[in-house]
């Protein structure tokens, strides 16, 4: 028959720390809600085109940039923002406070260039 062994395994190297609690005169609210996404998937045998449509609505005290995660796979096809769409030429890969940019696998929008309205639609495709 097989013989199976036990091991027991401990992490000497870090100490298992509690995190410290989250203080109500910490809490920030966060600067957008996303009330609608809708997603349509363009599966191909090599790669995926995705479109990503986000009602998106910004918080009245806020004067923050948009900022959205994506992944190393992604390629930013497109970007529109209440039907006009960004040229891609004009979305930096340096931190410029007037224009979009790309950069660490993050998309970040300047609040100068948000519609005005408390809500707009955003549209990614990738």
């Amino acid at each position: 028959g097989r013989r199976c062994t036990a091991r027991r395994f401990s992490n000497t190297t870090t100490a298992s720390r509690p995190k410290p609690p989250v203080l109500l005169k910490d809490y920030a609210p966060v600067p957008f809600a996303i009330e609608q996404l809708y997603l349509t998937f363009t599966i191909g045998s090599d790669l995926t085109r995705v479109l990503s449509e986000m009602r998106v609505a910004k918080q009245p005290a806020s004067s923050a940039d948009l900022e959205l995660d994506g992944t190393p796979h992604m390629k930013l096809l497109a970007v529109h923002l209440d039907g006009e769409t960004l040229d891609l030429a004009n979305i930096n890969q340096v931190e410029d406070r007037n224009r979009a940019e790309v950069a660490d696998r993050k998309l970040r929008i300047p609040a100068a260039m948000l519609p005005k309205g408390s809500v707009f639609t955003l549209k990614i495709e990738t």
